[in-house]
């Protein structure tokens, strides 16, 4: 019940940072990367609360937040675009193929850091 309460906390947080950020003249992508990642991580978060996902398998979890991370951050940029209405977009092709292009690093990353909670659950265990 809790662990519910506060992923439900966690999502009107996201979702008033993304209210704010929507507003913002950015060219960079790194707000969208980092609300993309914190949709991730949200995600996998609450995947385990709800499935009981064994500890063993958050390398995998964590896998996929990871490689879904890129995709989640070019579609912010383009809904972002999009909603401001400029003669240009906002943010270019070639950052959202090199967005796009991170997403082997990303899905590293996610695994490293789903293998690196497996070793602190295993080592609360004991």
């Amino acid at each position: 019940m809790a662990a519910k309460r506060r992923l439900r906390w966690a999502a009107l947080a996201w979702g008033a940072l993304f209210l704010f950020w929507l507003p913002l003249e950015d060219v960079t992508p790194n707000a969208a990367l980092g609300l993309a990642g914190g949709l991730c991580v949200w995600g996998a978060v609450g995947w385990t609360a709800r499935r009981d996902v064994p500890p063993a398998r958050w390398p995998w979890l964590g896998l996929v937040a990871g490689l879904a991370l890129a995709p989640l951050a070019a579609g912010l940029l383009v809904f972002k675009s999009g909603l401001h209405s400029h003669g240009f977009p906002d943010f270019g092709p070639r950052q959202l193929l090199d967005l796009l292009a991170g997403m082997p690093a990303w899905g590293l990353g996610g695994a490293l850091a789903g293998a690196g909670a497996w070793g602190i659950a295993n080592r609360i265990k004991r």
